[in-house]
């Protein structure tokens, strides 16, 4: 399974997870008890459904509430059928919330720094989403207190965090604006041209600055490949995704449809 691994990535810290990953399904698979992983990146959880294709246990990803980015894998033995309620006291994942003025505005970035700021590892944090005067942390429930305790200021703002039940996590409603348009080719500099406005070369230039990133993981080839599916960011352009590929234009241009979240 590690030559698995191997073909799946060639990052270091992502064939450790991967191999956490296959570690929790064994010792579920062994012992017959639930398991599960730390949070996962959107990549990783990708790379994770390839790796569990033929897998024969049985497997779910949450993050706490529906529609969540960040995700833990579950694992369960033949005896449950279900994950954890999120209202029982063993769910491992909790949220906590803390509120701010729109006079000091906080962005996520600014969470982000002072948690990590605080010794609190990116695989125990689940999503953070922010809204205009608070802000929800989804997280791994052995570190609550840790953090209501440690993590009492982000920039300018002192604050205090109290529990949210998992049930009232709401993620604010995304901006997105839908491309309809035709595209030369299929490659990563002509379809990031199209999402990002961008003419052709410079979306070229800002792929080989290594400021774009196809499907969560940061590529230089302005001749990458895209499918269906694909999601591409832009760092300073926000990200895109392939919602469909179409048939070609008497000029012999592919029509696509992306969906651009601001």
């Amino acid at each position: 399974m590690n030559a698995t691994i191997s073909h799946l990535t060639d990052d270091k810290e992502e064939r450790i997870l991967l191999s956490r990953v296959l570690d929790k399904a064994e010792a579920c698979r062994t012992r017959n008890f639930l398991t599960y992983t730390p949070f996962l990146s959107p990549r990783v959880q990708m790379l994770a459904n390839r790796l569990l294709a033929t897998h024969d246990g049985t497997y779910h990803l949450f993050g706490g509430y529906s529609g969540a980015e960040r995700n833990m894998l579950f694992f369960l033995p033949d005896y449950e059928t279900a994950l954890p309620d999120p209202t029982d006291p063993d769910c491992p994942i909790c949220a906590l919330q803390t509120k701010f003025t729109a006079e000091n505005p906080l962005t996520h970035r600014d969470f982000l720094g002072a948690l990590l700021g605080s010794g609190i590892s990116r695989e125990k944090l689940g999503d953070i989403l922010v809204a205009d005067t608070h802000c929800t942390v989804v997280l791994q429930k052995e570190l609550q207190h840790f953090l209501q305790e440690n993590m009492v200021k982000a920039g300018r703002a002192k604050l205090q965090w109290m529990p949210l039940p998992l049930s009232q996590v709401e993620a604010p409603p995304p901006t997105t604006q839908d491309i309809q348009d035709t595209v030369s080719s299929l490659r990563l500099d002509a379809v990031c041209a199209t999402g990002f406005s961008l003419s052709r070369t410079k979306a070229a230039a800002q792929i080989t600055a290594g400021n774009v990133s196809h499907n969560y993981k940061t590529c230089l080839k302005p001749e990458q490949a895209i499918h269906v599916g694909d999601v591409i960011s832009a760092r300073g352009f926000g990200k895109f995704h392939v919602e469909t590929i179409g048939g070609q234009s008497r000029k012999g241009r592919t029509f696509i449809h992306l969906k651009r979240y601001q």
